[in-house]
């Protein structure tokens, strides 16, 4: 006699609470890209002197998706944003983009 309980006496449930769960997947992928997003804008400020920046780093990192949100609607408004880098020089003439001849 086996030891080992009959696999079909198992039933395995792919609903949780009725809910898809590649329905939850996407929504914990959306907001960690939220989270994401909100953490690399706010580290591109500069605007926001060190102990503003420190409180909402902590804001950020131990609340996740909560303290994103909370970023967007409390973060003083109109940030200044630091550069990546120049950007091209666009044509003088905007009908003579392509011109490359100067």
């Amino acid at each position: 006699m086996s030891s080992f309980p009959n696999p079909s006496q198992f039933t395995f449930n792919t609903n949780v609470n009725g809910i898809d769960p590649s329905f939850l997947i996407i929504l914990v992928i959306m907001g960690f890209l939220l989270w994401l997003g909100t953490l690399i804008l706010f580290l591109r400020r500069t605007d926001m002197k060190l102990p503003d920046r420190v409180v909402w780093v902590v804001i950020l990192c131990t609340l996740n998706f909560l303290g994103a949100v909370l970023y967007w609607f409390l973060a003083p408004a109109n940030p200044n944003i630091s550069d990546l880098g120049d950007a091209p020089p666009l044509a003088k003439d905007p009908d003579d983009f392509f011109n490359t001849r100067g």
